[in-house]
């Protein structure tokens, strides 16, 4: 989905700036900016969170720039500033800003890699599945357990 909405945001941006900029009067004018500004000034940031269901990342997408939308009309307003194509340019800065800003890597650079899966869009090592393993502190090793006995500290480390 990154790399398909990093292609909608620029492709949608340059032609509704084109249809706002250059002041094309079609019928088709208004449904498109509509369907712009309500999708991609959020694509890009609802892309960032990697959600494995496409139906979720545009409805985060939707709900970004409805979000938006209020924020740069409100600001426009309060700041006497009304103009179509000022409010277009920074939505279409906000968008491209979403797709165009670096991306966080989810390993260190230099980790080991582990064998890892996905369970519900989340990464899991096998190795910890279905067990929860606490750590037990350096001090906790000399009282020992409710029953008596000792833990060994270096057991109970993941």
């Amino acid at each position: 989905m990154n790399r398909i909405s990093l292609l909608l945001v620029i492709v949608a941006t340059a032609f509704t700036g084109a249809l706002v900029l250059l002041d094309v009067n079609t019928p088709a004018r208004i449904p498109l900016v509509l369907a712009f500004a309500l999708t991609a000034p959020g694509l890009g940031w609802a892309s960032r969170m990697h959600l494995p269901d496409t139906a979720d990342t545009l409805l985060l997408a939707v709900t970004i720039s409805v979000c938006l939308l209020v924020i740069v009309g409100e600001g426009m307003a309060l700041l006497r500033l009304w103009s179509v194509e000022m409010g277009f340019l920074v939505l279409a800065a906000i968008a491209l800003l979403g797709v165009g800003l670096p991306r966080r890597r989810h390993r260190q650079p230099g980790a080991a890699a582990t064998d890892t899966k996905m369970l519900d869009g989340e990464k899991v090592d096998p190795a910890h599945m279905g067990q929860i393993v606490w750590p037990v502190p350096p001090w906790a090793a000399a009282i020992g357990t409710a029953d008596g006995e000792k833990v060994d500290p270096a057991a109970t480390r993941p």
